[in-house]
């Protein structure tokens, strides 16, 4: 039965709780196709940058672990938040990004069937920056990656407009966020929904599902 590994470099909650959007992904696939076993590997980090995300990556392919049928990736985030927070050490700034996501994408297209790329969801709120210039830098890291996945023909599902959209139409009781960068529950139904949608004809086409 097909395999589908999932490489999630993204921020919290996946991290700590192993669920978040990604669990529900899988339910949400599980239930639309239970005749396929799904088998999901979740290797988000919190607080990982694309350093990070690429060292991961790099170390799951050379540990000779078999390449999945789909490998889904997302960077930028905790880069952008870094440089915001004055942490040089840890910052990382648009030409390394570039760099790091290049290579991430190179080495994942040789590895896995097919790689999809997601792009980060948008800041709500910080109670100590200001988060507009905060998301106008990830905006521009969005489009680095979406330019370079495109590059490599790897399709891009946007997560920023859902996230946004549900932000600006419903009471701050159903808001996408937990803080100002961490998803609730509710925030990872959306991007569950999205992603599950994204997903759909791909899967369709590699498997004939």
């Amino acid at each position: 039965m097909p395999r589908c590994s999932h490489l999630l470099t993204g921020p919290p909650p996946d991290s700590h709780r192993r669920r978040g959007w990604i669990h529900l992904l899988l339910l949400r696939l599980q239930t639309s196709y239970p005749h396929v076993r799904f088998a999901f590997d979740n290797q988000g980090v919190g607080g990982a940058t694309s350093r990070d995300v690429l060292r991961l990556v790099r170390q799951t392919i050379g540990s000779g672990t078999v390449g999945s049928h789909v490998a889904v990736v997302g960077a930028g985030i905790n880069d952008v938040w870094r440089c915001f927070q004055e942490r040089p050490d840890v910052a990382v700034y648009p030409e390394e990004y570039r760099a790091n996501y290049s290579a991430l994408i190179a080495e994942l297209s040789a590895w896995a069937g097919q790689v999809v790329c997601v792009s980060e969801t948008p800041f709500g709120r910080d109670d100590a920056l200001d988060v507009a210039p905060m998301n106008q830098q990830l905006a521009v890291y969005n489009e680095i990656a979406a330019a370079i996945a495109a590059e490599h023909g790897a399709p891009v599902i946007d997560l920023w407009h859902p996230v946004l959209t549900v932000a600006q139409h419903l009471d701050p009781e159903l808001s996408p966020w937990s803080d100002g960068a961490h998803l609730s529950e509710f925030g990872d139904t959306v991007v569950a929904r999205h992603v599950e949608e994204g997903l759909t004809g791909l899967l369709n086409d590699l498997w004939a599902i």
